[in-house]
């Protein structure tokens, strides 16, 4: 659900770009709302705030004998981080991510793999409520800086329909 900011926001959003503005005029809020659901353009990144346990456990991401040689307090650190193996990373948090490095070597083949299962593409509404991720100086959005998202997942036509006032 969206905030009144967010709505105002949105609805200046869409007003301000001319394939989001004519179906918004037509009052076509299920195909707005379509538009805004696709892919952002260029392609724009973000942190996932849940890397599911199936994901990170898979060939694209633990390679287990790295797990095996972490010392004690790595190891206890990736065990949090991952809840004994079976819960979501969010690495939409800082801490969670300074974790993650903190337990793989720099040259580790699964710290390069779990910061690339961290992050994923956005749809245009995502990318509009994006914020920027402090502490890098590379170009927002991208894969060496991800954003975070504070709006996430599909919009719902509903949300625009107050808009039409």
């Amino acid at each position: 659900m969206l905030t009144t900011a967010q709505k105002a926001t949105l609805k200046t959003h869409i007003q301000a770009n001319s394939d989001t503005n004519a179906l918004f005029v037509a009052g076509n809020l299920a195909g707005l709302a379509d538009l805004l659901n696709l892919p952002a353009a260029p392609t724009y990144w973000a942190w996932r705030t849940a890397v599911p346990a199936t994901d990170y456990k898979g060939a694209a991401g633990i390679v287990w004998a790295e797990v095996d040689a972490l010392s004690a307090g790595k190891a206890r650190i990736f065990e949090w981080l991952t809840g004994q193996l079976t819960a979501p990373i969010n690495a939409a948090d800082a801490n969670v991510r300074q974790g993650i490095l903190d337990s793989f070597a720099s040259n580790s083949v699964t710290r390069a793999n779990l910061i690339v299962l961290a992050r994923r593409t956005v749809t245009r509404v995502e990318q509009l409520f994006a914020i920027d991720t402090p502490g890098s100086s590379a170009a927002r959005g991208t894969t060496a800086d991800p954003d975070t998202l504070t709006v996430e997942g599909p919009l719902d036509y509903t949300e625009l329909i107050g808009l039409l006032d």
